[in-house]
């Protein structure tokens, strides 16, 4: 289950902490251009690193909450 900007809006506490998180996200990842959303979702799969990306079953990637077409198509390169 993803995070929602709903869940984020207001509540800097929980802002702050997914920047932590998600700058922890290898180079590599981050040079992809990923949306925020995207990026939190790659978090929540236990994506820190390519090779964790490619562990992941492609079916639950792709359906992932914060997957949309874009960063599908950008994750496949890696895949």
């Amino acid at each position: 289950m993803g995070i929602s900007r709903c869940d984020l809006q207001g509540n800097l506490h929980l802002q702050l902490e997914w920047e932590q998180r998600l700058k922890a996200l290898h180079p590599e990842i981050h040079a992809l251009g990923l949306s925020q959303p995207a990026l939190r979702a790659l978090w929540t799969l236990g994506v820190r690193h390519v090779d964790d990306l490619r562990q992941i079953d492609p079916k639950a990637l792709e359906s992932a909450h914060g997957i949309g077409p874009s960063a599908w198509q950008k994750l496949q390169a890696l895949l």
